[in-house]
């Protein structure tokens, strides 16, 4: 049969030759790759954990190390820095940055040192203490004329007290009475009502109750202190005196005294004897 019998074959509609038909191709996994595949992915989820692990336990070696940094640090006593001739609160800010807290403030009557300045503390500068620990201090203030209260009567501790309030310094005595509790206050020199220096000294005698065996006190008013000295020396007592101004009376002659004449006081004893100077309080 020859080619023009058979004729002519149709065209293929696609278009399509043999370079087209594709050949099926194999798509199945060895298990070795699969299983290869499988750790490949799974290793950095296992890594993952102990990477996190580590992190967690560096910081928290970091946290334990700077804690116990803080807590030493915190635990160290601390030196005590200077404060005297500085302003209260110029001292506050000094003991908050020492790492230390304001005590109590005192003040003191003195010429010598301006007003509003410390004159003193406590501890004293350098001295190690515990971190937080109060600093007291103590702070000049001019001397001024006050009117002495009355502490007559009153129970020692309370006298004294009442005197420090008013910037007064008391200096305590002792004499025997029959008629005053021991412990109270038998009289006062100065004088209840009187006009004396702040910072002065402000005598309290004070009872020891019934008598006992001592010395009375010599009548002294009106001599000098000379003769006032010999005459406490002679009965086993010692003159004190405190320079006072008295217009009329000579000066160094004796205005008053305490314990008063006639009081029976321990051997020993001072005796407080106001003296007449023109120069006092200038």
């Amino acid at each position: 049969m020859t080619r023009d019998e058979l004729g002519s074959y149709p065209a293929d509609p696609e278009g399509s030759s043999a370079s087209d038909v594709s050949t099926p191709t194999d798509t199945s996994v060895s298990p070795d790759a699969t299983a290869s595949a499988e750790l490949a992915v799974d290793a950095p989820k296992r890594r993952a954990p102990a990477v996190v692990l580590i992190a967690v336990g560096v910081v928290a070696v970091f946290a334990l190390g700077l804690g116990a940094w803080f807590f030493e640090r915190a635990t160290l006593p601390v030196p005590v820095p200077a404060l005297v001739s500085l302003t209260p609160d110029a001292a506050s800010r000094l003991l908050i940055g020492a790492r230390l807290r304001e005590g109590r403030a005192t003040y003191r009557v003195t010429k010598d040192f301006p007003a509003g300045r410390i004159i003193g503390q406590s501890p004293a500068p350098y001295t190690n203490v515990a971190q937080g620990s109060p600093v007291n201090i103590a702070v000049a203030i001019s001397p001024r004329q006050a009117i002495v209260p009355d502490v007559v009567g009153a129970v020692s501790s309370d006298a004294q007290a009442a005197l420090e309030y008013e910037l007064f310094v008391p200096t305590v005595l002792y004499a025997y009475s029959p008629s005053m509790h021991s412990g109270e206050v038998i009289e006062q020199l100065p004088r209840a009502g009187d006009t004396a220096s702040t910072g002065s000294a402000d005598v309290i005698v004070v009872s020891l109750g019934p008598g006992t065996p001592g010395v009375v006190v010599p009548q002294m008013v009106g001599e000098t202190f000379v003769q006032a000295s010999r005459e406490a020396s002679n009965t086993r007592l010692f003159a004190s005196p405190r320079a006072v101004t008295a217009t009329g009376t000579p000066d160094g002659v004796v205005v008053d005294q305490a314990p008063s004449a006639g009081l029976t006081v321990p051997v020993g004893s001072n005796v407080w004897v106001s003296v007449a100077d023109s120069r006092a309080g200038k």
